[in-house]
């Protein structure tokens, strides 16, 4: 009885590893019960997350099967100006965000699964994960101005690389500071009016020769139908450079090195963005012929120092109206070799099966080149203007920033007197 009540008095107390191993699991229970909140808190966010862009992008689907039967109507009216307000509908409509977009252009029928698939695959065939979405973005919305534009256009496609941006604004603001009465709206220019690089030697000695004869080339006719063209025609010289747009006239081309699309995903150019104020320089003076050296000099460092950078490259999709289209394009190999793999009668032919995204065996060209190939075209810049033609911008980079860098621009083109944009010779009238 004694033993017991000693018993009582002192129960067994747990020795401090086990009181020590039952707090680590009492804390260790707490850290998995916080840890199992947060990953069910993150899982249901991220269903949250995939249910609103699987809503977004339904309800950008059905934007596009709205602006579809609205484009149709238009289309079947009477009414001359059908493409333009057919094209404001559709920039009312584009989506910001990829996904969505894509998802208008399978609503109003422009990815159809045959053509969304070949425009998958080309693209994989550039490089299969860089910027995916971005680029299938700018591509199909090309084709979405091609669909629009193909009964009464043909529609090229040219890629830059994100930094000439600046550029391409900059020339616009120009020409409209300089020539308010045209309308640019539809009309993105890539050059300059007209050319200003002095041609290198074995182009000004075939200019020489080919203006001392009587039946002497003109227009687009001095590139395409020269003799010796392999010998004559230098595609790295700044006059050609200026006046030839190398194009493609089939979206689907992703040849290496060549194609827009390769431009496109790579963001790459033929010209290094360190001629960006060379280029600015040029822009700036042709406008603005009376500015002085020093103040030219300033306004075009202002322009390289333009930063902008996007994941891919920019577009531009070119329309050129059929009855004007043999006096500005021709179809040609790389460096700008006109294509003889054809007879010339083919030429419409060719071009009019690349623009139903058609691609024809024996359309190919195969002169000149290891294996058959697709062929680019060259557009002769000095006639194309914003009466006939249109150049839309496509650019993978937000309205808002673009907006900014045109704000830019058009400061620093603020900087020119009204006294420097008029010759001498005007300023004397």
């Amino acid at each position: 009885m004694i033993i017991n009540q000693i018993e009582n008095k002192n129960p067994t107390q747990p020795s401090p590893e086990e009181d020590k191993s039952e707090k680590n699991t009492s804390t260790t229970n707490k850290v998995k019960s916080v840890v199992y909140s947060i990953l069910c808190s993150v899982a249901l966010l991220g269903s949250l997350a995939i249910l609103l862009s699987t809503i977004k992008e339904s309800q950008a689907f059905q934007s596009g099967e709205n602006a579809e039967r609205e484009l149709n109507r238009l289309k079947r009216s009477n009414d001359l100006e059908w493409q333009n307000k057919a094209l404001d509908l559709i920039e009312k409509h584009r989506k910001e965000n990829p996904q969505e977009e894509l998802s208008r252009l399978r609503g109003c029928g422009v990815l159809q699964p045959e053509i969304e698939g070949k425009l998958d695959s080309s693209i994989r065939n550039v490089l299969p994960y860089w910027h995916f979405n971005e680029v299938k973005k700018l591509m199909s919305e090309a084709l979405e101005l091609k669909q629009l534009y193909q009964e009464t256009h043909h529609v090229f496609i040219h890629a830059q690389s994100s930094p000439w941006l600046p550029i391409s604004d900059l020339i616009r603001q120009l020409w409209m500071k300089k020539n308010p009465q045209d309308n640019l709206d539809h009309f993105h220019p890539l050059r300059i009016p007209n050319s200003v690089a002095p041609p290198g030697v074995i182009e000004s000695t075939y200019r020489v020769i080919n203006s001392i004869n009587p039946l002497g080339n003109t227009g687009i006719n001095l590139y395409r139908n020269r003799s010796l063209q392999f010998l004559t025609l230098s595609d790295s010289d700044l006059r050609v450079r200026e006046e030839l747009l190398s194009v493609d006239g089939y979206f689907f081309n992703d040849s290496p090195y060549e194609s827009s699309l390769f431009f496109l995903i790579n963001n790459s150019n033929i010209l290094d963005k360190s001629k960006i104020r060379n280029i600015a320089e040029a822009a700036i003076q042709h406008f603005a012929p009376s500015i002085s050296p020093t103040k030219l000099h300033s306004l075009a460092q202002q322009v390289s120092q333009v930063n902008y950078d996007s994941p891919c490259g920019h577009l531009f999709v070119i329309c050129i109206p059929k009855e004007k289209s043999k006096e500005l394009q021709y179809r040609a190999h790389p460096f700008g070799l006109a294509c003889s793999c054809h007879p010339p009668e083919k030429d419409n032919e060719i071009l009019e099966s690349f623009q139903k995204n058609q691609l024809p065996k024996n359309a190919r060209c195969a002169s000149l080149i290891p294996k058959p190939t697709v062929p680019q075209y060259r557009l002769y810049l000095p006639k194309i203007r914003p009466q006939d033609e249109k150049i839309f911008l496509l650019t993978a980079t937000p309205k808002k920033e673009h907006h900014q860098i045109e704000k830019k621009i058009h400061e620093i083109i603020r900087q020119i007197q009204p006294q420097e944009w008029i010759t001498q010779k005007e300023a004397w009238m």
